[in-house]
C-alpha cells in the first residue's frame, strides 16, 4: 500500500490523501532516476505510469539548483520564485515525504526526470477514476 497527499494545482489550498494498493509496475519503465540520483518505483495504474513515490530533487535536469527556502514568511511572497523545502523544514521528512515544491518550481519542465512530467487535471481524473471510492478517502 502506498499513501500520497496531493495538494490541488495550482494554489494548493486543500489537500486530499488517498491510500491506494501497489499497482503493476510499468513496464516501459519500472524505475525512475532524477538528476541527483534518487530512485523512485514506477507504477502503472488504469493504463498510466506514475512514480510511487515523492519528487525529492534539488536540482532541474540541467543541473541548475532549485533553491531551499527554508523561512516561512518567505513562501507567501507572490514574487519568491523556484523553491523547495522539507516538511517542517526537517531532513529527516525527505525519506517519508519527498520534497515541497511551490508552484514556480513544480511546473518547470525541468523539474521532473526526462520523460516525466506534472500531471494535467485529465490524467490525475483517469487516476482517480481508476482508484475509485474504495481507493481514495477524501
Amino acid at each position: 500500500m502506498h499513501s500520497a497527499a496531493i495538494d490541488e494545482v495550482p494554489d494548493a489550498t486543500a489537500t486530499h490523501t488517498f491510500v491506494m494498493a501497489a499497482g503493476a509496475i510499468c513496464p516501459e519503465s519500472p524505475t525512475v532516476t532524477d538528476i541527483d540520483g534518487n530512485v523512485y518505483p514506477a507504477v502503472q495504474i488504469g493504463g498510466q505510469c506514475w512514480m510511487a513515490a515523492n519528487l525529492k530533487t534539488t536540482r532541474y535536469r540541467d543541473g541548475s539548483t532549485i533553491p531551499n527556502v527554508l523561512d516561512q514568511n518567505a513562501w507567501i511572497q507572490p514574487d519568491l520564485g523556484p523553491a523547495w523545502c522539507n516538511y517542517d523544514n526537517s531532513p529527516a521528512n525527505d525519506v517519508i515525504h519527498g520534497k515541497l515544491y511551490n508552484w514556480s518550481a513544480a511546473a518547470n519542465p525541468n523539474t521532473c526526470p526526462q520523460g516525466w512530467h506534472l500531471p494535467s487535471n485529465s490524467e490525475w481524473t483517469v487516476l482517480t477514476d481508476n482508484l475509485g471510492e474504495r481507493g481514495c478517502r477524501w
